[in-house]
């Protein structure tokens, strides 16, 4: 079992992570990963993650009343997400985690500067076929390997021109069933250690606790703003994920 010290960091990163969500709709998975890898290390921060974002994400996805549409439209890359997550694990598990650790430096970076820049593209209807595989293999890799459930995910998923409640619901969606894939593949590879998987579950509640708190400070704070700190804290998380990978 994590010694106390470590526990305590755990459920405190999760409170964080839970009052992200709360405030801005969106968060918990990609700043927990970065800060508990920073803090204890990539492997472990993966295992931890599972399940607060299993159930943070189950909600998010059954809400919404556009789960049908939303299914036929992303289907091509939900499917190429799950299939490739597995041999994402593999690498987790044979890569230098140094280089996986700036990896996902790497990626919350470049998620935060686009956050912070405003930086979009489209994508046409009529390339979402091609478009849509083709961000699903690049997803579910970076899921296996990294944890990160966003990358470059998100950027499609804005990219073809769902509304705000249709692009909320489908982020739930993409999460929950890469994070449910995520975790068979490491009960299969025997890389989810009971104490860290019972962590992982106690987890919920600071999780469920920050989403309150951030629900308190999205009614008194304006959320652009909020999301604008956030984003700058997590390009300054990816920068020192960066510097580790490099030491």
């Amino acid at each position: 079992m994590p010694d106390p010290a470590t526990i305590a960091i755990v459920l405190a990163v999760f409170v964080v992570a839970g009052t992200v969500k709360g405030t801005v709709g969106m968060g918990l998975p990609v700043v927990a990963v970065g800060l508990l890898t920073v803090a204890i290390g990539l492997h472990q921060a993966i295992v931890l993650i599972v399940v607060p974002a299993l159930v943070a994400n189950l909600w998010q996805l059954a809400v919404g009343g556009h789960f049908a549409y939303l299914m036929r439209r992303l289907w091509p890359f939900l499917t190429c997400t799950v299939l490739t997550i597995w041999p994402g694990t593999i690498a987790l598990a044979r890569v230098n985690v140094d280089w996986l650790t700036g990896l996902l430096g790497i990626l919350l970076a470049v998620y935060a500067l686009a956050g912070l820049t405003g930086w979009s593209f489209q994508v046409r209807r009529d390339r979402e076929p091609l478009a849509g595989p083709a961000f699903g293999l690049a997803t579910g890799l970076f899921v296996g390997m990294t944890g990160a459930l966003s990358i470059p995910g998100v950027f499609f998923m804005r990219a073809i021109g769902l509304d705000r409640h249709q692009l909320v619901q489908a982020m739930g969606m993409s999460f929950f069933s890469s994070t449910a894939v995520l975790t068979a593949c490491l009960g299969w590879q025997q890389r989810l250690p009971s104490d860290l998987a019972l962590l992982s579950a106690v987890s919920v509640a600071p999780a469920l606790i920050g989403m309150v708190l951030g629900a308190a400070i999205r009614a008194r704070v304006s959320t652009k703003v909020f999301e604008r700190l956030m984003l700058l804290a997590l390009l300054g998380i990816g920068l020192t994920l960066m510097g580790q990978g490099l030491r």
